[in-house]
């Protein structure tokens, strides 16, 4: 998570995540450098005088195929297969006014529409039950999903697939708001910036008993709001309250 030009009129938030294949013995490593070169592609975008507002789905892929490209080399360098770094690809960048989101393989981007949450994507699957697709795929540029949101983005979260039988309706390939309502509306009565306080109470939450019954893969999720505190907001309790956990 990245913002740039805090405070003015061309403030631009950058929320990337990325999770490793499970059989690649450098997941870990590829999920993290996915990461990095996204960001520092858009920064220098920016710092270039690029705008949200013309990034097109032809230039997001240009930007994906060097992601695999920095892949590749850092496979070389460890004399390993690019399976080897395999990793799903999920990225948001918002400004005031728009956004544009970038997603390869499962996962979901979830943010407000019309007072409700919704995903931007649907999670891909792969060929076989089970899979999915990664930024080291050959024909990763014809797997990317890419939209141009051309309206403000209030609320944002992504999350990996070690959360989507918590965070989706797979029945009728819905969010499921309960799950995010606490913690976006905890997270818009704490200060700018990152929260160390959220942070660590939604560790917790995720390491708990009753999520770990329901998933037992790794688990990210990123949380950003622009909007005010409404009038009545849970407490800090609420963000760790397992009780809204969907039966999907």
């Amino acid at each position: 998570m990245k913002l740039l030009g805090a405070g003015t009129d061309d403030e631009i938030l950058i929320l990337v995540a990325s999770d490793g294949a499970g059989s690649a013995t450098k997941a870990e490593m590829g999920a993290r450098l996915a990461c990095l070169e996204f960001s520092e592609l858009m920064a220098q975008y920016v710092a270039e005088g690029g705008e949200v507002a013309r990034i097109t789905r032809a230039e997001s892929a240009e930007w994906i195929q060097q992601i695999a490209g920095a892949i590749t080399l850092k496979a070389k360098e460890y004399k390993c297969t690019l399976r080897d770094f395999a990793c799903t690809f999920l990225a948001a960048v918002l400004s005031r006014d728009r956004a544009i989101c970038l997603q390869i393989g499962d996962g979901a981007i979830v943010i407000t529409d019309q007072g409700d949450y919704r995903s931007v994507f649907w999670p891909q699957s792969g060929e076989y039950a089970n899979s999915t697709y990664f930024v080291t795929d050959t024909s990763v540029t014809e797997l990317l999903q890419f939209a141009a949101l051309t309206y403000p983005v209030d609320e944002v979260a992504l999350l990996t697939d070690g959360l989507q039988m918590l965070a989706l309706h797979y029945a009728t390939r819905t969010v499921h708001a309960p799950f995010f309502r606490p913690m976006f509306a905890r997270l818009r009565i704490e200060p700018s910036g990152k929260s160390a306080y959220l942070t660590q109470a939604l560790v917790e939450y995720l390491d708990s008993a009753v999520v770990n019954k329901r998933t037992d893969d790794d688990k990210t999720l990123l949380l950003a709001t622009r909007l005010a505190p409404e009038s009545v907001v849970c407490t800090p309790a609420d963000v760790t309250d397992t009780s809204y956990v969907p039966n999907v």
